[in-house]
């Protein structure tokens, strides 16, 4: 606790057609990745629009300037923020007070290999990573 970590590889893993096909249905159903911590649900911030929502979408869809329809893009990288408050006079310890997540579906280079992250070249093999930052 209270260590930041960044750009951890938290596995690496081949998917299948099968597995594809049912990224993309949770992506077009508008699925969310629902975790707890310290029995605190996990949360994504817009501070542009004002709200806070549980939960995360596990992916988009977007448009980008080399195609004309919508592409499927999964999140595959999550930078996780641990708002925590420390009262010493009040408490012993730590106490978790939020938790946020900020997805991305990024590119990344393990080795000699570049993953990207469109999900109709995810049969590759594609690495899951996560990065965690303690706020006080």
């Amino acid at each position: 606790m209270k260590k930041d970590e960044s750009c951890v590889v938290l596995c690496q893993k081949i998917h299948q057609k099968a597995d594809v096909a049912m990224f993309k249905h949770m992506i077009d159903q508008e699925y969310r990745v629902h975790w707890l911590l310290d029995n605190l649900p996990v949360a994504v911030r817009n501070d542009e629009l004002g709200y806070v929502s549980r939960g995360y979408p596990v992916g988009f869809m977007a448009t980008t300037p080399k195609t004309k329809t919508p592409q499927h893009y999964l999140f595959n990288h999550v930078r996780i923020v641990v708002r925590y408050n420390e009262i010493p006079e009040a408490f012993e310890g730590t106490r978790i007070v939020g938790f946020e997540v900020v997805p991305f579906s990024i590119k990344v280079s393990i080795g000699l290999q570049d993953f990207k992250f469109h999900i109709n070249q995810f049969l590759n093999l594609s690495p899951w990573c996560y990065f965690v930052l303690y706020v006080l």
